[in-house]
């Protein structure tokens, strides 16, 4: 029964995939579109709006990098800086750290036969070569899903999951139709739904007046 569950997840993961690169695609595609009809129809308020951009960003560039005091402008020398990584280890490194050595056996044993097929000194293809990093990538990140993806294509028996990987995996799914929701109500998506002039004007006069543009 897990495995019939694993791959109806496996097929609802790569529908939702799709899917957002369809929106994100649609979306870029409705930029230039927007900037045009927002310059045509409504150019003071386009002009405020990246003014207020601007000043958004320099105010953040200001708190990012505030002024530090006179002991800490002093420069560091490598020693101090040394020693400071090793008592202060990247956050990014301590992350790596824990996805590498929290990896389920099942998962392990995957990716292993998933090597065996792919790597660039067992096979001539160059597809299977390319599948390899990405495989290597997602054991990397522990995208179970990803993993699962290149074992079905590469025709590798999909193993009985831990209840723990099932639902990790259902979570991912959970997490890109949130991130589908939330990307269909984005300004891009809806102008790509609007098909006469009329509909596009009214729905940047919405957003305007959602900002504060009366």
């Amino acid at each position: 029964m897990s495995i019939i569950k694993t791959r109806k997840l496996i097929v609802k993961r790569t529908y939702l995939l799709v899917e957002k690169e369809e929106i994100e695609f649609a979306c870029s595609q409705s930029e230039k579109e927007i900037k045009e009809y927002m310059l045509k129809y409504f150019e003071d308020e386009y002009e405020e709006m990246n003014k207020k951009k601007e000043e958004e960003i320099l105010q953040k560039q200001k708190s990012c990098n505030p002024d530090s005091d006179e002991e800490n402008s002093q420069p560091k020398t490598e020693e101090e800086s040394d020693e400071k990584e090793a008592d202060n280890p990247p956050e990014e490194n301590l992350k790596e750290h824990t996805i590498n050595n929290d990896k389920d056996p099942v998962i392990k044993k995957l990716y292993r036969q998933i090597a065996q097929k792919t790597h660039p000194d067992k096979t001539t293809s160059q597809e299977e070569a390319i599948l390899f990093n990405v495989a290597a990538t997602c054991y990397r990140t522990g995208d179970v899903g990803g993993l699962l993806q290149i074992a079905e294509r590469l025709d590798i028996k999909i193993p009985n999951l831990p209840d723990k990987v099932i639902k990790k995996l259902e979570n991912k799914v959970n997490q890109l139709e949130k991130e589908i929701i939330s990307n269909k109500e984005t300004i891009g998506w809806l102008w790509y739904s609007c098909d006469l002039e009329e509909e596009k004007i009214e729905l940047l006069k919405k957003m305007l007046f959602n900002q504060g543009y009366k």
